[in-house]
């Protein structure tokens, strides 16, 4: 296990830092994280043993179907990996940039979604693989981290209640519940997040049991605790409180095993949370009730005014009982009995002596993330809005509900989780084979081969419905487009250098809302002599989201809609969609008047 750690920890720094410097190269990232191997083996050949899951309770029988079940689900996931290329929310922008980085080794801009630079681990990652492996690669992104979380999971679930059947049940809930098989086939980055933040602590569990492989498993925790600082702002906690963690095992260790460590890590923790605390007073008193809102479609002083607007509103809104709407939509998807027993598995762990000090490293760990059930600052529509809870509030929760049913007995244990397990299994059937719009990028391969590597390419936003085109043409084809919309006359100066453009649309949106040209060209696109180049049929397959009423209006739509109407309208996603679009590709030409004539000789 220390091996697979280290292998992956290795090649996430090196593709990290070498992005950050604007030097990233796949294949020299990859030699290099095999030097860094070599020399590390060094280090574990030594203390190099079975993992202490071994030891547990159970029989082998549990480990061998936990290992055949980490082995199916990631091929399932492979397999069934969503082409998110052509994404037209985040994932589609991880995809892309990642596609970018591998291709020309530096990323064009120097601030990421608003945050700053170093927040892009799980883009280079991305891109690493990338380049690896072309687009196999790109499948793989999610699969490996998510395998190894896995197996930390089981080794540290086995170990904690001495039993593998536990373990199994745990990482069965994990890897076969809707909002994890829905984002491991997708480059969003939760699933990437959910493992770096538990594989810390798997090893701080390690840590704790002063083993001869004590110093690898406290290495090897330094060197991940900063991995979620640079995928998500949320992990800037995980990485204070690793800080806070190996200080209790250094002194723990210095000192063996006294009280005091105990004391400091209970003081640090506090500090910690007051600071917190603190920071949140303060941002709320900065900017008010828009820094409690979740994120909105309009401006700040649209959002501030739809905020003031619901509080004169005589419903009781949405905007003020989100942890409403979050605990139905727990109850819909069947995580809450789960959830309820969150409060009593980490009450009993910080109850006993052997394993408090685990226990109180969990709800520091848990607590931040829990903000996010009152205040999911997220969209409202499913399975978007499950994406807060996947990294650290539902795996807990899982782990917690096998933990306490195998306290029960074995016999109990089996049958209760079995039972969970059959419910999780009914509410996850719709995503279990699906495959968002499945080859969507092989259709993108024929519409390039049409259009001449020197031609300006203008693509209707809604060729694809809600998938955009424009930005897997720029990032993964390297091609020179841009997007173009029938509300904004299109202007062959647009065309720069080019010697020619080309249009990208589907049939329909041609007919009506382009009106064959004359709704979106201005006097110098001569629409007599447009001529269509080629038609292709691509089908697009998706799983139609829920809940669609934040996305689908303006600001205060969700902000002042009563929310008990908004619970009444929590569905699992279930509907699949199939849209045949008829894409067209059209060259454009200059029209006569528009020509710049060339200047005759003066003398």
């Amino acid at each position: 296990m220390a091996l697979v750690i280290s292998s992956f920890v290795a090649l996430s720094w090196i593709s990290w830092i070498s992005a950050l410097l604007g030097l990233f190269h796949p294949w020299l990232n990859f030699l290099l994280a095999l030097v860094v191997m070599a020399i590390a083996l060094r280090f574990l050949l030594p203390v190099i043993r079975m993992p202490s899951c071994f030891g547990a309770g159970g029989g082998k029988l549990p480990l061998y179907i936990a290992i055949i079940l980490i082995i199916a689900v990631s091929f399932l996931n492979y397999f069934l990996f969503h082409d998110s290329l052509s994404g037209y929310r985040d994932e589609g922008i991880y995809a892309n940039d990642a596609v970018y980085l591998a291709h020309h080794g530096n990323l064009p801009f120097p601030r990421f979604h608003g945050y700053d630079t170093r927040l892009f681990l799980n883009t280079a990652w991305n891109a690493e693989l990338y380049g690896l492996f072309g687009y196999s690669g790109m499948k793989l992104c999610n699969v490996i981290p998510f395998a190894i979380a896995l197996a930390c999971v089981f080794a540290m679930v086995s170990d904690l209640s001495r039993s593998r059947w536990a373990g199994l049940f745990a990482i069965a809930l994990i890897s076969l519940s809707y909002p994890f098989l829905w984002y491991a086939r997708r480059t969003n980055n939760e699933i990437f997040f959910f493992s770096t933040v538990w594989i810390p602590i798997y090893l701080f569990f390690k840590c704790l049991k002063l083993t001869r492989s004590f110093r690898v498993d406290f290495s090897l925790y330094m060197v991940s605790i900063p991995l979620p600082a640079f995928i998500r702002p949320e992990g800037l906690l995980v990485l204070a409180l690793g800080i806070i963690g190996a200080i209790y095992i250094f002194l723990r260790h210095a000192l063996g095993g006294q009280v005091y460590p105990l004391l400091a890590f209970l003081l640090l923790s506090a500090l910690l949370l007051a600071s917190l605390w603190g920071g949140y007073e303060l941002m709320k008193t900065k900017y008010g009730d828009q820094f409690l809102a979740p994120k909105t479609a309009g401006s700040g002083s649209t959002a501030q005014q739809a905020l003031s607007a619901a509080k004169h509103v005589d419903v009781p809104t949405l905007y003020e009982n989100k942890p409403a709407y979050t605990t139905a939509a727990m109850i819909r998807f069947g995580f809450f009995p789960a959830l309820l027993l969150i409060i009593p598995f980490l009450i009993y762990l910080v109850a006993f002596r052997e394993t408090r000090p685990f226990g109180i490293f969990l709800v520091l760990v848990a607590m931040p993330f829990a903000y996010f059930y009152f205040n999911p600052n997220i969209s409202f529509d499913f399975p978007w809005f499950l994406r807060r809870f996947v990294a650290v509030l539902l795996p807990l929760a899982f782990i917690s509900f096998s933990f306490i049913a195998f306290r029960l007995g074995k016999i109990a244990g089996i049958a209760i989780s079995a039972i969970y397990l059959s419910l999780t299994l009914f509410i996850s059937a719709p995503v279990i084979f699906h495959q968002d719009h499945r080859n969507v990028i092989r259709h993108m391969d024929e519409i390039v081969a049409t259009i001449p590597s020197d031609s300006k390419i203008l693509v209707d936003r809604y060729t694809l419905g809600d998938f955009t085109l424009s930005g897997p043409l720029f990032f993964v084809y390297d091609r020179d487009a841009g997007q173009v919309t029938p509300w904004k006359p299109v202007s062959l100066s647009l065309v720069g250098e080019h010697r020619t453009a080309y249009l990208i649309t589907n049939a329909e949106n041609w007919r009506k809302a382009f009106r064959g040209g004359q709704n979106i060209f201005d006097e110098s696109v001569n629409i007599d002599n447009l001529e269509i180049v080629k038609e292709i049929l691509v089908p697009v397959c998706y799983l139609k989201p829920t809940c669609e009423f934040q996305r689908a209006g303006n600001v205060d739509t969700w902000v002042s809609m009563d929310y008990r109407l908004a619970l009444s309208n929590i569905e699992i996603p279930r509907k699949k969609i199939l849209d045949e679009y008829r894409v067209i590709i059209i060259r454009l030409e200059l029209s006569a008047s528009s020509e710049v004539e060339p200047e005759g000789e003066t003398g």
